[in-house]
């Protein structure tokens, strides 16, 4: 059973915390607007409605979630004011930092590599590098080559290397949608946020609940048109980058 949004919004207010995550000042401010003018908006019932016939996630949690999308949306429209996109940045990053990993693997297969040749260094793998086993093959007696661990290491930084390359391989995209006016760029970038969070939650958009929560948000009054309208720009910039591949 989710409970009602309004014991949500009170039990966070209450313990500071959100999905087991403590909340700043700001988000706390925010969610207590939503408490004071929001809470009882059938909408809320009417996502998770929605997210119950999709299955897509634990309904005791459901309007938790719902606050922590919200929540989200918000700080990337901050983030994305001065016209950068967090989500592109940090994806980069991360591919970074798979590379780098995956150089390191590397250095570590060629180390072993190199070592194998040496008896003594490789004796030394060999006698004190213990690989789990289970039980029934710890009881069986096996002669191994003092080779065998360098090896066994060298195989596995490869495929290491190899699984963390691929890992890397996709280019991170922009997919952060970020208007050219500045003035509309923050309440832009969070209804089409927003309206992704509620389309993998529950299968549809709820411009209703979007409009909502920008007025929480920015403390601007829109309606289901403007939400339409603003998604619709993302549409026919997206079609237009097609026809110019094209061409």
């Amino acid at each position: 059973m989710a409970g009602t949004m309004r014991s949500t919004l009170v039990a966070v207010i209450k313990s500071g915390k959100l999905l087991g995550k403590i909340l700043n000042k700001t988000d706390l401010a925010f969610v207590e607007r939503w408490l004071s003018d929001w809470a009882d908006d059938p909408e809320w019932a009417a996502i998770i409605a929605d997210a119950r016939l999709l299955g897509s996630s634990p309904i005791e949690t459901a309007n938790s979630e719902i606050i922590w999308f919200a929540l989200e949306a918000r700080r990337l429209a901050f983030d994305v004011r001065a016209g950068f996109d967090p989500v592109l940045i940090e994806e980069r990053k991360q591919q970074a930092e798979l590379l780098e990993l995956a150089d390191k693997a590397a250095d570590l297969a060629s180390y072993f590599e190199h070592i194998e040749r040496y008896p003594g260094l490789a004796a030394f793998w060999h006698r004190f590098l213990k690989l789990p086993v289970t039980p029934e093959q710890d009881a069986v007696a096996r002669v191994e080559s003092s080779r065998l661990r360098v090896q066994q290491l060298q195989i596995l930084h490869k495929e290491e290397a190899r699984l963390l390359r691929q890992r890397a391989e996709r280019e991170p995209k922009a997919r952060t949608f970020i208007s050219r006016e500045k003035a509309k760029r923050e309440v832009n970038a969070f209804i089409h946020s927003m309206t992704q969070y509620l389309v993998d939650f529950c299968g549809k958009q709820h411009r209703s609940a979007v409009a909502t929560l920008v007025a929480i948000a920015f403390g601007r009054t829109i309606d289901e048109e403007e939400v339409r309208k603003a998604l619709e720009g993302s549409t026919r910039k997206g079609r237009a980058l097609k026809r110019k591949k094209r061409v």
